[in-house]
């Protein structure tokens, strides 16, 4: 790590002159932000690989609508910084196209374009002649696409998802520190938002990233067990999030014999996973209730055990499920 961190000053000292005599003094500070991420994710992809760091130049695939997650700074200005880079040759980029498919707005149907699923990007590092540049070799890429991006998009593994996520983690670190206690089991852990952004499409992603598996939910016996499975819900992507949810209602309606309240028990628990995202906690007072509304089905009927849980979660006075906008509604014994 040190000896890591000791390459990137080195190639930024070196760039300093290219950066000043190039770059106008306004530009600069972002200029030296956007090319050190860059430099920084060179480096640590080399040693990820095993490869010798004592090299003029570097290029690997990257998304760089997620520069801002690493660089902290805006779309707007990230793109600037890249485009001055560019003219004084310290980066250089080849963007890569793939086909994909899109709803159009209009009418609706499914139509196939052309997309740019990231870019080529190449890192200068050493200087070893006047006038030397970035520059990417065409013959040295691969032929195949380095990303799938229908896959991607189906995971919600996207630069766009990427920078959301980052904002999110963001507001609740922020919310977090303004609360004076805080619960461990309410922090995400980052779900795919894992080491470096810019490297998310270079490196091998890990088989085991996952907490929670569509099987976990469907082969849950308890309603307990299904919320139990909600905490490690906390640190998936948000796209996949929403997916487990959805299975999670779905195995709630089974379980209460409550079908036809599928999307109910979702919003119900949708409620609840964003509550604790608030640093409330929710999953406790809904497995109690739960467990009460399977007492009450064991002794006596029950139409509605949908409206039965509601009242029981209003007996408890929870302030998030009355902030969602749920009442009962509904008489829930036969």
């Amino acid at each position: 790590m040190v000896k890591r961190q000791a390459n990137v000053e080195r190639v930024m000292v070196a760039a300093e002159e290219t950066i000043v005599s190039a770059i106008r003094p306004r530009a600069r500070a972002r200029a030296r932000a956007v090319y050190r991420a860059a430099v920084e994710a060179t480096f640590e992809l080399i040693q990820q690989r095993g490869q010798l760091a004592h090299l003029t130049s570097y290029t690997f695939f990257t998304v760089l609508d997620v520069l801002p997650v690493s660089t902290k700074l805006g779309t707007a200005t990230c793109e600037r910084a890249v485009d001055d880079l560019r003219s004084c040759g310290l980066l250089s980029t080849r963007r890569v196209y793939q086909p994909a498919e899109f709803l159009d707005k209009t009418t609706g149907e499914v139509i196939t374009r052309s997309t740019c699923i990231g870019v080529w990007l190449t890192v200068l590092l050493k200087a070893v002649a006047p006038g030397l540049r970035a520059r990417v070799m065409q013959e040295e890429l691969p032929l195949e696409a380095p990303r799938d991006l229908a896959a991607d998009r189906r995971r919600g593994r996207t630069g766009y998802a990427l920078k959301v996520q980052h904002q999110e983690e963001q507001a609740l670190k922020a919310q977090e520190a303004s609360l004076s206690e805080v619960r461990e089991s309410v922090s995400p852990q980052g779900g795919n938002f894992r080491g470096n952004p810019l490297l998310q499409w270079s490196l091998p992603r890990n088989s085991s990233e996952s907490l929670v598996t569509s099987d976990s939910l469907t082969s849950a016996t308890e309603p307990a067990e299904v919320v139990w499975a909600l905490g490690a819900i906390l640190s998936e992507h948000p796209q996949r999030r929403r997916d487990l949810i959805e299975q999670a209602g779905q195995r709630l309606a089974l379980l209460f014999r409550d079908r036809h309240s599928a999307r109910a028990y979702y919003r119900l628990l949708w409620c609840a996973v964003e509550t604790e995202f608030r640093g409330i906690p929710a999953f406790l007072g809904l497995q109690n209730a739960m467990q009460r509304v399977l007492v009450a089905m064991r002794e006596v009927p029950v139409r509605s055990p949908g409206a039965l849980l509601l009242h029981e979660l209003g007996d408890q006075g929870c302030g998030w499920l009355a902030a969602s906008g749920w009442h009962d509604r509904r008489r829930y014994l036969a």
